[in-house]
């Protein structure tokens, strides 16, 4: 009988471990990749590309189509290059747009710029879906919206005019409605504000006419004409800061015309300056010219007198004239606003009762 020696034992115990074990998974004789690796070598490939520097510049206006809601929006849905992807859309000033992107990578980002690169929205980082709304301030109505995808990948983007841009009148219309929604909607609202001081040179810290409080003027003058309650009043043209064909109104509104559209060099009357007889129907208790005088011009006169601008309150009072009817006439010998400056030096303030009703039928001895 053969001995079994001390290298074979040691040689038949390693094959049984080796038996013992689950022999290593070979790759595919193929070359295909295994299923279960198939992920990992695709996020590899997206880490590679990543990590290829910065996504390269690319043009894909071209690729834009119309959208469903027709021109001027713009669409497009593809498979995209990696990429930094600028889409240029003529966006005029005052109109509304909405940019939004559908990805199928959480990776993609998406801006809107104006004209110089500027940013005028931007989402606030990665993500599959975004969506900006913005209204163009662009002086020269381009805007290029961005969509930086760092992988290849699929994308819709919808460029999409939710309102068209704003003609001049209807600038205007809104401002005078709101200055502060007209300049936010990219209007020029120095139309039709006329500050009776900003118009002689200075600044008496009175507000434009149409952001008096009270003031509502209808926009066409086709309807003011139409209002019984109003009256043409062809004296005014000219008379101060008011400028085109004027109305005055029972209800404190002094409302002027340019071509017929308001231009905001009308005004708001405390007291109107038309008496409406025994049914006087104003809860203030005005009633006719006089105190129109002491709680509109006097105060408004009296301001800039107080601002030191005695040229600009001769102006406005009128110091020349002596009817009876004027502003000026009442116990005045053509020095008012000398006295009002004189009477704000010993402590009157004109400024702070302009516009306030409760104080205005309460003036300083002499006036």
């Amino acid at each position: 009988m053969a001995r079994v020696t001390g290298a074979w034992r040691w040689t038949s115990f390693l094959l049984l471990v080796l038996v013992a074990c689950d022999p290593p998974e070979l790759a595919p004789l193929d070359g295909s990749v295994a299923e279960e690796d198939a992920g990992w070598e695709l996020d590899d490939a997206a880490v590679a590309e990543e990590d290829a520097g910065p996504p390269p510049l690319a043009d894909g206006t071209s690729r834009l189509g119309d959208c469903p809601e027709g021109a001027p929006s713009r669409c497009a849905d593809r498979t995209w290059d990696r990429g930094r992807w600028h889409f240029r859309f003529g966006c005029p000033v005052t109109s509304i747009w909405s940019v939004s992107v559908r990805a199928e990578t959480e990776r993609a980002t998406l801006r809107v710029q104006g004209t110089g690169g500027a940013v005028i929205a931007a989402s606030e980082g990665p993500a599959a879906e975004h969506e900006l709304a913005f209204t163009s301030l662009e002086p020269l109505g381009t805007c290029t919206a961005v969509v930086e995808l760092p992988v290849t990948a699929a994308f819709s983007i919808a460029i999409v005019q939710l309102e068209p841009a704003l003609d001049v009148h209807q600038c205007d219309e809104l401002c005078l409605f709101d200055s502060s929604a007209g300049v936010e909607r990219g209007c020029d609202c120095d139309r039709t504000c006329h500050d009776p001081c900003r118009a002689f040179g200075t600044d008496c810290g009175l507000p434009c006419n149409r952001d008096v409080p009270g003031y509502a003027c209808p926009f066409l003058e086709v309807d003011i004409a139409a209002d019984p309650d109003c009256t043409y009043y062809e004296s005014d043209t000219g008379s101060f800061e008011h400028v085109g064909r004027c109305y005055r109104c029972g209800t404190g509104q002094q409302c002027c015309y340019t071509d017929g559209r308001d231009n905001g060099s009308g005004s708001f009357d405390l007291c109107p300056p038309l008496d409406p007889g025994a049914n006087d129907p104003d809860p203030n208790g005005c009633s006719g010219v006089f105190d129109h005088c002491d709680c509109d011009v006097i105060p408004l006169c009296g301001c800039m007198a107080e601002s030191g601008d005695l040229e600009l309150c001769g102006e406005c009072v009128g110091e020349g004239n002596f009817d009876l009817l004027s502003c000026n006439a009442p116990g005045d010998d053509g020095t008012f606003c000398q006295r009002a400056a004189q009477a704000a030096l010993e402590g009157w303030s004109w400024c702070a009762i302009v516009g306030d009703i409760t104080r205005c039928f309460d003036l300083p001895p002499g006036f």
